[in-house]
């Protein structure tokens, strides 16, 4: 929620390091969730290649989230 916040004030920076908290946290809820958004953030901010490990990581940590599936249409058509 915290991230959410800094992300429509436009602070991207606070927002990332928000969103690092829950990934670092273990069994924290919304670590799926988090790493999709962390995804987001970084292919707004032209690191393509860091969004897509963020999208890979949700779909080898989580691979039955609901969330997989959003983490597998942004990564888009694999070769």
């Amino acid at each position: 929620k915290v991230a959410m916040v800094q992300l429509k004030k436009g602070d991207s920076a606070k927002a990332l390091a928000a969103l690092e908290k829950v990934v670092l946290t273990r069994n924290a809820p919304l670590q799926d969730l988090a790493l999709v958004e962390m995804g987001k953030i970084l292919a707004a901010q032209g690191k393509a290649e860091e969004a897509k490990a963020k999208y890979q990581e949700v779909m080898t940590k989580f691979p039955k989230s609901p969330v997989a599936e959003e983490a597998k249409a942004l990564l888009g058509p694999q070769k």
